[in-house]
């Protein structure tokens, strides 16, 4: 596998935790809710993580290891830190992302021992898929019932639409995990969905040709509710 070397964010701008997740979490969990409605089995079928392979459906698809989440302590290990070394290909994203990181000087991501607690799966994992690779999709896999693998999958094949309750729960998926910085956000995910937006004081009213969505938004810029109607 060739090193992967294409950052799609500046290393040398000052970023935040919180401002990855407000550019990341929504798109990447939406691709991420797409990768479970294209294969609604338990997928994957099988997969090799020393091979750096995973099949999905009928097609073997080429994964990255990003860590592994401790349920139990909420701590999350970088895969090029693991107790278990595995192949610098299958860890090729991990080591690039903590370099990309570390220039960013994003301190609490455990960059120097190579774990950091507290943190979520879905928040490293989404932040990794965006600024890694726009043809990633991560997924949380469960080794044990106590650690849960985060990865990335090479998807470029184009994936389902994702209906109105599905987009809500991409929604209400993401801004639990988002600060009150919440309306910005969530109306670009919006516009990327196909809603045609109207503002109307804190209500935003979102259009497209399977329904409607109605947002009441607070004065914060948080979102209050979220209705869908068809």
């Amino acid at each position: 596998m060739e090193k992967m070397d294409y950052f799609r964010m500046d290393a040398t701008a000052k970023v935040t935790l919180d401002s990855l997740k407000e550019l990341y979490l929504l798109p990447q969990i939406s691709r991420y809710q797409r990768l479970q409605t294209a294969y609604p089995c338990e997928s994957p079928v099988e997969y090799n993580l020393y091979e750096g392979v995973a099949r999905y459906g009928d097609t073997r698809r080429r994964i990255q290891l990003i860590g592994t989440y401790a349920t139990g302590s909420r701590s999350f290990c970088w895969a090029w830190a693991s107790p278990n070394p595995l192949p610098e290909t299958v860890i090729q994203a991990s080591l690039q992302l903590v370099a990309w990181a570390e220039a960013a000087k994003i301190e609490s991501w455990g960059v120097i021992k190579g774990v950091c607690e507290p943190v979520e799966p879905v928040v490293v994992s989404s932040i990794a898929a965006g600024v890694l690779n726009h043809d990633y999709v991560f997924d949380v896999w469960e080794f044990t019932e106590t650690l849960h693998g985060c990865v990335l999958v090479e998807h470029s094949d184009d994936l389902p639409k994702l209906g109105l309750h599905a987009i809500c729960r991409v929604l209400q998926t993401a801004l639990r995990r988002l600060s009150v910085r919440q309306k910005t956000p969530v109306l670009e995910y919006l516009r990327q969905e196909g809603f045609k937006l109207r503002e109307d004081g804190p209500y935003c009213y979102g259009s497209r040709a399977d329904g409607e969505l109605t947002l009441t938004f607070d004065e914060r810029g948080g979102v209050r509710q979220i209705t869908p109607s068809h």
